[in-house]
């Protein structure tokens, strides 16, 4: 939302008389911009509406808008986050310049510390690097400032157009302002013949996202790395991901966020991969110089955020969370980063539960030996500092007191009894059932993993995709010394690759403004074809572990509902579906007219049937009547379910109902 939303607007295209501008209450229109002093804040955003030029970036502004939850809590966020950086960076320099650590014991005042005109004594290193920090800092600050301006344009699009308020864009679901810009749709020649849904919405919005996560799904990318003693191991950091953005991006698609014309050529594919591989083996230089800096800064703003959640809470040492290269598997092909964070939020509980359930006796013997050789220690020195407060001033080492000691013993202690299992980890034990409540909400369970739920060797695999924070934070500061290599050398000798899957996997929807990843238009005879079939070129274009009919259906779980009348609840269509490569037999007579389905579903295990996995865990179930009548109906040319349907939409809404996501919605309608 940095950019002008004028930038996007055909304001003062004169030329065309033919345009609408009913906004302009008759005026005219020989001057655009004396026009617009004459409307109401209304009719200036409809007028803005109805000149929208790219749509791709206009629905992205409103979906970022939307996510900033309106104006004022975005200025605010802005406001704040620069005084965040603004902090860490005077923070960290004034103690790292001003305070001097030689005569910090014993030292009664900050006065006794602190060293007088110290930023005049600094490096000329660090003067030039703040410096640089703090030009940067205002040319980021007046870019905000200078964007206040095309914020409130989509504050009076959402206020006047879409009837959302600043409190009500708080509360409102995302399908609620999807449906509201579908209707605007006829107000709007870009939109008025073309079809305008859930589904075109999203892919408009997610056009790079979707090539991306198919670029992970498809593994094209080399992110592995030699460790010794591990063999080859999958690393990806913020860092290399925010690298890997950087190179692709600006490189692939042109600055209106379509894909390069050139791109599409296969005769330029020798220029294009040379290309690429010297902007990764820049980005690995870059690497070199900014990486420890970026690092420095987060594990400092990590540092300060969340000191006093670790000390009040040592448990908070043991917290996990999933790897960048996990989200990446996990996400669904068009589903937007907010339902994603929303679906996979709700797999951390079991996820934790499924970690605590396999016993680490070793780790906890050796635990509680620390715990008592500590507990000791701090019991003597407890002891004799009540006997005597003077006695906390007493040096056992150099310059280290007892009071250092009663500290540190503490923490180890405090430390300790969080690593160890409660009683009620493993008062239920069943890992099958625990992995199948995460694969409901991470739509991730591989097929070697079947049958072996309950083994560390699972157990070890899941934990490097939910891996400790801590470890997290680490590959971070690691990542200093790989991703050069990752970037100058595994990605460099994969460029081939990469142009080719840019290339073979787009394709032209003229209803979607251009092309987009053919895995996210949800192609139907794709979708019949989930098996692995043995032609390798089905294979090849197929997407990896049943992507595009995971993310089909949960696609439909979001959006199937068009009747915003009938709010139905959304767990009536869930389909908590584990993909698999067979379906067990009692869905084989379902099979036999269609091609092999690699697909599963699990019953839910919700917190009402949690108590249940004590007798019993999660086991198949037959597909889903309607599911397999939806299938049916795609697949039949003759099919005439969309005639039968009963419908009371009016002749421009029934451009909207053709292709995939007419039939879900029809489907959900019966």
């Amino acid at each position: 939302m940095d950019k002008s939303i004028y930038h996007y607007f055909n304001n003062d295209d004169t030329s065309n008389e033919n345009q609408d501008l009913s906004a302009f209450n008759g005026l005219p229109i020989s001057d655009h911009v004396q026009a617009r002093e004459y409307l109401t804040p209304e009719d200036l955003a409809q007028w803005r509406w109805s000149n929208v030029e790219n749509l791709d970036i206009f629905l992205r502004e409103v979906y970022e808008y939307y996510l900033g939850k309106g104006f004022f809590c975005i200025a605010l966020s802005r406001v704040l986050k620069m005084a965040t950086i603004m902090f860490v960076v005077i923070f960290s320099s004034y103690l790292y310049s001003c305070i001097d650590y030689s005569k910090l014991i014993g030292a009664q005042t900050l006065a006794d510390i602190r060293r007088d005109h110290c930023l005049a004594q600094t490096s000329t290193t660090h003067r030039f690097l703040l410096w640089i920090f703090g030009i940067v800092w205002v040319l980021k600050l007046f870019q905000y400032i200078s964007n206040l301006r095309f914020l409130w344009e989509l504050h009076d699009f959402f206020a006047y157009l879409l009837k959302i308020d600043e409190n009500e864009i708080q509360t409102i679901s995302w399908q609620q302002v999807v449906q509201r810009i579908i209707k605007l749709r006829t107000s709007n020649l870009t939109t008025t013949n073309i079809k305008l849904d859930a589904h075109s919405i999203v892919n408009r919005i997610m056009r790079q996202e979707n090539y991306m996560i198919g670029l992970y799904n498809k593994s094209v990318l080399d992110l592995t790395i030699e460790l010794p003693f591990k063999g080859k191991q999958p690393f990806l950091t913020k860092t290399l991901e925010w690298s890997i953005d950087m190179c692709l991006s600006d490189y692939i698609f042109n600055d209106k966020g379509m894909i390069r014309p050139i791109v599409l050529q296969e005769d330029k594919r020798e220029l294009l991969s040379l290309g690429l591989k010297r902007r990764f083996q820049f980005a690995a230089i870059l690497n070199i110089i900014l990486a420890p800096f970026a690092v420095f800064y987060a594990t400092l703003y990590y540092f300060f955020r969340h000191f006093n959640d670790y000390k009040s809470d040592p448990k908070n040492l043991g917290a996990r969370q999933y790897t960048p290269l996990a989200e990446w598997k996990f996400r669904e092909l068009n589903e937007l980063y907010h339902l994603f964070r929303r679906r996979i939020s709700m797999s951390y509980e079991p996820a934790q539960w499924y970690i605590s359930l396999f016993p680490r006796e070793k780790t906890e013997i050796v635990l509680r030996f620390i715990i008592f050789i500590c507990s000791s220690f701090a019991a003597v020195l407890g002891m004799l500092t009540v006997y005597d407060p003077e006695f906390l001033k007493l040096e056992i080492r150099p310059d280290q007191s007892v009071l250092f000691y009663l500290t540190s013993l503490g923490l180890a202690i405090a430390v300790a009894r969080a690593m160890l299992s409660s009683p009620q980890d493993q008062a239920i034990y069943q890992p099958e059932a625990a992995m199948h409540q995460i694969a409901e909400f991470t739509h991730y369970l591989p097929e070697e993993w079947e049958s072996k739920l309950h083994t560390e060797q699972v157990k070890q695999e899941f934990s490097k995709l939910y891996d400790m924070k801590l470890k997290i934070i680490l590959r971070e500061l690691l990542s200093i010394i790989i991703n050069p290599i990752i970037l100058g050398i595994n990605l460099s000798n994969c460029t081939d690759t990469i142009i080719d899957y840019f290339r073979e996997f787009s394709v032209d929807v003229e209803s979607f403004g251009g092309h987009v990843c053919s895995l996210g238009v949800f192609n139907t005879d794709q979708i019949s074809k989930v098996k692995a079939q043995s032609d390798a070129l089905d294979q090849y274009y197929a997407s990896q572990d049943g992507k595009m009919l995971k993310s089909y259906i949960n696609f439909m779980n979001e959006y199937g509902s068009k009747d915003s009348k009938s709010q139905r609840p959304r767990n009536r269509y869930r389909r908590d579906i584990i993909l698999e490569n067979d379906i067990e037999e009692d869905t084989a007579s379902i099979q036999s007219s269609h091609s092999e389905r690699p697909i599963q579903y699990s019953q839910r295990l919700n917190a009402s049937s949690r108590s249940a996995m004590t007798s019993s865990h999660t086991v198949p179930i037959r597909l889903n009547e309607s599911v397999m009548d939806l299938y049916d109906k795609i697949n039949d040319p003759q099919s005439s379910f969309l005639d039968n349907e009963e419908t009371s939409q009016s002749p421009e809404d029934d451009k909207v109902n053709d292709g995939v996501l007419g039939i879900l919605n029809n489907l959900y309608h019966k």
